[in-house]
């Protein structure tokens, strides 16, 4: 048995993650940076992840597992899986 193999998304997974892939394409910017350092991070680029980190609020996706009531997005762990894998 292969563990390491990836486990393939439902077809309502798969729907979900090209939903995810379309937002992020659009919403992400392509100049956003991830220095190995985060004291070294620019307040221009701090102010673009603070931007997405709104977004991604709006849609539940910060804290996807966490409840609608609390900003989250009320979702259980197969659709949050998907939004890691899909965002990393």
């Amino acid at each position: 048995m292969d563990f390491a193999a990836e486990v393939p998304y439902s077809e309502e997974q798969e729907k979900f993650a090209q939903e995810v892939r379309d937002w992020i394409e659009e919403n992400v910017p392509g100049d956003i940076e991830s220095p190995r350092d985060p004291a070294k991070i620019t307040y221009e680029q701090w102010q673009k992840r603070r931007e997405l980190g709104r977004k991604l609020g709006k849609k539940g996706w910060l804290h996807p597992g966490y409840p609608r009531e609390y900003g989250g997005g009320g979702y259980d762990a197969d659709y949050a899986y998907v939004l890691v894998k899909e965002f990393s």
